[in-house]
Order: structure tokens, then C-alpha cells, then sequence
């Protein structure tokens, strides 16, 4: 297994199983995190942060409220902080890509695709989360040859957890 994405429903278990997966890792790692961020009115919004340590605490807003409840994707945020996270871990070339999650807000964002085609292709693994959703990218990541898509369920969350740590250490 080279590149591997999670994927089922909202709060599943998916960002949870590649966290447990690492924590016996000693590889380098390169990629990303998203992770929701509340602010202090009760709203909710959504950062990308880099997992190599040139980028901790530089995280980024991905999306914003349209002001009617719906979350809208910062394009120019995956196109400059997104694509200097992927272009750094094609470059330094760390153990494992962490690709945590595709989704959505990244539809207008045409150079951080490339980019994230351009790692897949590469020698480097990658685990990621794929929202489940359907969008053109969203679809070719699903249909590339190079990727398993291992589907999160409440009932196989833990034996999944073990598969990807067993996986890792294969590394």
C-alpha cells in the first residue's frame, strides 16, 4: 500500500485512527492537518497547518460562514500556505505524507490539486482522509490506481486503527 485514505461519515473516527497510527511512528512526516477552530461568538471554521516543524503554529482559516450557515473555501489559502506545504514535502521527501482531509474546500484551489496529484504520483506514501463527498477531485482520487480507499465504519474503526499502525511500521 502506497497512498491510503479513510473515508465515512462526519466524526467517525477517521482523523482519530491516523493520529492513534502515529504515535508509534518514528518516521519523519511531512503534509498536512485541517482541524476545526471555535470562536468566540459560538461559530466554527476550519485551519490547514503544516505537520513538518518549519510549519507548527502557522496555521491557516480554510474556509468562512457565507453568513447564512454555510462554509465556503478559501481557495487562495490552499494555493499559497497548501501548495508551500506540499511543495516542501516533495522536496525534503519525509517518511510519510499526511494528507488530513481532502475535501471540498478545496474545488477552486486547481494548483494545490496538482500538487496533491504530483505527490501521489511520487515514491513518498501518503495517508490521508478523503471526505465522502463527490467532486471532480475528490472522484479522480478515488479512481487513481495508486490509492486504497479503506472505508470508516463505527464497527471497524479500532481494527482499522491497527491495520494503518501495522502499515506504518512497514514504512
Amino acid at each position: 500500500m502506497k497512498n491510503v485514505f479513510l473515508t465515512g461519515e462526519r466524526k467517525i473516527g477517521k482523523s482519530t485512527i491516523i493520529k492513534k497510527a502515529l504515535e508509534a511512528f518514528k518516521g519523519s512526516l511531512g503534509g498536512f492537518k485541517t482541524a476545526p477552530c471555535f470562536l468566540g461568538d459560538g461559530s466554527k471554521r476550519y485551519t490547514i497547518e503544516g505537520l513538518n516543524p518549519i510549519f507548527r503554529g502557522e496555521a491557516r482559516w480554510i474556509c468562512v460562514d457565507n453568513g447564512e450557515g454555510r462554509m465556503i473555501g478559501l481557495a487562495g489559502t490552499f494555493e499559497d500556505y497548501g501548495v508551500r506545504i506540499l511543495k516542501h514535502s516533495l522536496k525534503e521527501r519525509p517518511d510519510l505524507v499526511i494528507m488530513d482531509e481532502l475535501g471540498l474546500f478545496e474545488s477552486e484551489a486547481i494548483n494545490f490539486q496538482e500538487h496533491v496529484f504530483d505527490l501521489l504520483g511520487s515514491p513518498l506514501p501518503v495517508l490521508g482522509v478523503l471526505k465522502a463527498a463527490s467532486s471532480s477531485f475528490l472522484n479522480e482520487i478515488r479512481n487513481r490506481r495508486d490509492v486504497i480507499i479503506l472505508p470508516v465504519t463505527g464497527e471497524n474503526r479500532d481494527l482499522l486503527a491497527e491495520k494503518v499502525a501495522g502499515w506504518l511500521q512497514d514504512l
